[in-house]
């Protein structure tokens, strides 16, 4: 059984798919990443981390929060628009 913290996203009910993106958190995850990746590679990012076997999520507040071990990358995801907030390197 999983339990909230500490299952994936999938188990959680998240989906790559789902996810809604503004303009501006392509620039801010390119900025964050030190990248220049188009939308797409963005895209592609995020349903990689989420769809991953060593990705966790776990909700705290308003946010979830989906990090992928082996990459290091972590995702911060509006937990009621579904939005990406932004990627980080842990």
């Amino acid at each position: 059984m999983c339990h909230r913290g500490d299952s994936s996203p999938a188990a959680e009910g998240l989906r790559a798919e789902e996810v809604c993106y503004t303009d501006l958190v392509f620039d801010r995850v390119n900025e964050k990443l030190g990248t220049s990746l188009s939308n797409t590679e963005v895209k592609e990012l995020v349903a990689s981390v989420m769809q991953s076997s060593e990705s966790v999520a776990n909700r705290s507040g308003k946010n979830w929060y989906i990090s992928e071990w082996h990459t290091g990358v972590r995702l911060t995801i509006n937990a009621s628009t579904l939005s990406l907030i932004t990627v980080d390197l842990e």
